[in-house]
């Protein structure tokens, strides 16, 4: 018979934040807030600009809840795994972000 040690038998340990990925996580979260931000200024600002032709509030407001959204999951899509993976979830996420940001642009101007 083979002897199982305690190691072996203990259930796998969940991976910690350690320094670098806390490191990346507030390095995306900046980058996810200057979007945010930039959100909220179009929230403030466009509903002036486009009195002629109507607010696309529906639009305004994905907008500015879509960074926190996007952030939220791509932390919570990546907490139990590596560090490259990780940040590879908030890279994919900035990129859903961007598309969508160049996507609300362009239909405002359009309309």
């Amino acid at each position: 018979m083979t002897d199982i040690t305690a190691a072996e038998k203990a259930p796998r340990a969940a991976v910690r934040y350690g320094w670098a990925s806390i490191t990346a996580a507030i390095v995306f979260g900046v980058l996810y807030a200057y979007v945010l931000w930039d959100a909220i200024g179009n929230l403030v600002q466009l509903p002036k600009a486009l009195d002629e032709i109507g607010v696309p509030w529906g639009l305004l407001i994905l907008d500015v809840t879509l960074p926190v959204i996007t952030y939220a999951t791509a932390f919570w899509l990546g907490r139990r795994r590596v560090l490259a993976n990780r940040v590879l979830f908030f890279l994919i996420g900035l990129t859903v972000l961007a598309c969508c940001t160049v996507g609300s642009i362009a239909y405002v101007q359009h309309n």
